[in-house]
């Protein structure tokens, strides 16, 4: 037990979170954004470059997580995959986690809208 986390509201309620290991020297995943706004249009995802922090790394897993999990090191598959789910919703939220060995997981959200054009 390296590290405890304290969390209090009021007088009479608490939370406590152990954490188990030796996090100092651990790299940690960081996306530049908290979240990512895009649309789908025409089986098109229209989404900002999403970017980490560290920049490339061969290692790196990204999982796309929400309406549907997918796994894979090439966000443009990620990209394939979402398009095809997200196109029976008009509003998806998902998150995207980017994990490496001796790292701790970082997460994004990414916001889908589907702007569906009048015929």
């Amino acid at each position: 037990m390296d590290t405890q986390i304290y969390l209090r509201q009021g007088c009479d309620s608490s939370v406590s979170f152990e954490l188990e290991g030796n996090f100092s020297s651990a790299e940690i995943m960081r996306f530049e954004r908290i979240s990512y706004q895009g649309s789908i249009e025409d089986d098109t995802v229209l989404l900002e470059q999403i970017v980490l922090s560290e920049g490339y790394r061969a290692d790196v897993v990204f999982s796309l997580h929400g309406v549907h999990a997918t796994e894979s090191r090439d966000l443009n598959q990620i990209e394939d995959d979402t398009r095809r789910t997200a196109r029976r919703h008009q509003r998806n939220c998902l998150e995207l986690h980017a994990t490496a060995p001796e790292t701790i997981t970082g997460y994004t959200t990414i916001v889908l809208s589907l702007v569906i054009r009048p015929p």
